[in-house]
């Protein structure tokens, strides 16, 4: 074995000495050297010095791309993975490399250019972490992966005009070997953990570089990772835009996938953007988006609210947050436009009606609600006691205002309650 790679390596020099021989079937051939040299070892000893040989051979001939993978396949005591990867990585970063002596001038330029070679590299290192199911390995490799990709997609996009059609077509295939690289790490399957772990991974890396997430919102759709597309997109940008892309994300994703993360993410999205959050909720509730599992967030939103206002420091508690004191009524009357009849959203609404200092809403809403006709003394009539409003809770509520007291009457008189009608009249406005 040691013969047959010796004349790898005497092949080697002369296609090193000449250009003209430098062909693809001249490496072509010197592989088929190297194959027959690794036929002939006894051990795996021997093998790994051809693999690391054959590395070589390809890096000094500046074909990085091919001497990468075999440097991945090289055990760690040949070629330990931090050096491999420095040697790999720190010509494109425009970094001396502490130890240059297998890097020949074609393999400077060629690892100058792009991040391909390390790029190979990884690739190969993160197949084999997946083969021994190391998920740390797998998903600290795939976040290098995903940045490097993210670099280069920046590098491509930036291309000169002089380029020769070979340099576009190679630019175009890595653009497309990097999109490849994203559908691969952001589709991952329900119940597969390490894909499981890497997509959040992925997804934050793209924040961190102002990716936004809903650029990848078809991969993400046809996966089991809405969630950390949302995650990512709120971490990775401040204030509206974070709610903003993961809105987009939602609308895109399948309704069926993405309707949990509504109600999970509710509180944050109203908190940084709440007027398109309440038109993003509206627009879902012909899918079935329930404004009764969203109440929570809108409660939690105004007391949120109140509590920014009493507060003295104000200001300062309310970075990032955005208060709009349209949201949640705009919201509530839209949903029972739409033909929503939860009592706990009509209770909710009467509710912030009463707060206001305004009666005009409230009153309106009674005067929809309940028919003029109902002026019997006999009490609700049937079509009332059927009805999602809770007339008691709603003369409670605004009762417990002290104000508000027409509306107050026109409940009195719809629950039969005629007397009490005509005292608060007469007491408000003798």
């Amino acid at each position: 074995w040691m013969y047959a790679l010796q004349k790898c390596l005497d092949n080697g020099r002369l296609l090193s000495g000449s250009a003209s021989t430098s062909s693809s079937s001249s490496y072509d051939h010197t592989d088929t050297l190297f194959e027959h040299a690794a036929s002939l070892c006894t051990n795996n000893l021997q093998k790994a010095v051809v693999t690391a040989t054959r590395a070589e051979f390809h890096l000094l001939a500046g074909r990085v791309d091919v001497a990468s993978k075999f440097m991945a396949d090289c055990p760690p005591r040949l070629l330990p993975f931090d050096k491999t990867a420095v040697l790999l990585g720190l010509q494109a970063l425009e970094i001396k490399v502490p130890n240059e002596r297998f890097l020949s001038k074609n393999a400077q330029d060629a690892l100058a250019s792009s991040n391909v070679g390390l790029i190979s590299y990884l690739n190969s290192k993160m197949r084999l972490a997946k083969v021994k199911d190391d998920s740390v390995s797998y998903t600290m490799i795939a976040s290098w992966l995903a940045s490097l990709h993210l670099d280069e997609l920046s590098r491509k996009s930036k291309s000169k005009p002089d380029d020769t059609l070979q340099q576009k077509r190679q630019n175009e295939a890595r653009v497309i070997s990097s999109h490849n690289f994203f559908r691969k790490v952001l589709t991952s399957s329900s119940g597969n953990i390490i894909a499981e772990q890497t997509a959040p991974a992925v997804l934050g890396v793209m924040g961190a570089h102002d990716i936004d997430a809903s650029e990848y919102a078809g991969c993400i759709a046809s996966s089991s990772d809405i969630g950390a597309a949302i995650s990512a997109s709120l971490d990775g940008y401040f204030g509206p835009d974070g709610a903003l892309g993961a809105i987009r994300v939602l609308s895109e994703a399948p309704f069926e996938q993405a309707e949990p993360y509504y109600y999970k993410f509710a509180p944050s999205l109203l908190a940084r953007a709440p007027s398109a959050t309440v038109q993003c909720f509206l627009g879902k509730y012909s899918e079935g988006l329930s404004p009764s599992k969203l109440l929570p967030a809108f409660m939690q939103y105004d007391s949120r609210r109140k509590e920014l206002l009493l507060s003295k420091d104000g200001a300062h508690s309310s970075e990032g947050f955005v208060d709009d004191n349209t949201a949640s009524v705009t919201y509530l009357e839209g949903a029972i436009r739409l033909g929503c009849r939860s009592t706990a959203v009509y209770n909710y609404l009467i509710r912030l009606y009463s707060a206001m200092e305004d009666e005009a809403p409230l009153h309106r809403f009674l005067s929809v609600h309940i028919p003029s006709s109902l002026s019997s003394s006999r009490g609700p009539s049937r079509r009332m006691r059927s009805s999602p409003l809770d007339m008691n809770y709603a003369l409670r509520a605004i009762l417990k205002t002290g104000r508000h007291f027409r509306s107050a009457v026109k409940l009195y008189v719809a629950l039969g309650m005629r007397q009490k009608a005509v005292e608060l009249a007469i007491n408000v406005d003798p």
